[in-house]
């Protein structure tokens, strides 16, 4: 599996960043996201998980001279919660 911190996530899918150029354009993927407990919204960590497609790749360089790899995937179906 690959660990990161998702960047942006919406109700149609999310975007993140690897170091590496772990998949592209047009791979389905098997997504499970961690989500934090937060204040005011709900008290207790949650998972949720669901099936995407790899919709952009693009390699972006950060002010340290490293790579990096962007990431747009497209949630396939509705993701399940679970708490």
């Amino acid at each position: 599996g690959v660990r990161t911190v998702t960047q942006n996530i919406s109700a149609g899918g999310m975007h993140f960043e690897l170091d590496s150029p772990d998949f592209k354009t047009g791979d389905e993927i098997d997504l499970e996201l961690t989500m934090p407990a937060a204040e005011g919204v709900y008290p207790y960590e949650g998972r949720a998980n669901c099936s995407a497609k790899i919709i952009r790749s693009d390699r972006i360089t950060s002010p340290d001279g490293s790579d990096r790899f962007a990431m747009a995937a497209e949630f396939r179906e509705r993701l399940r919660l679970r708490y």
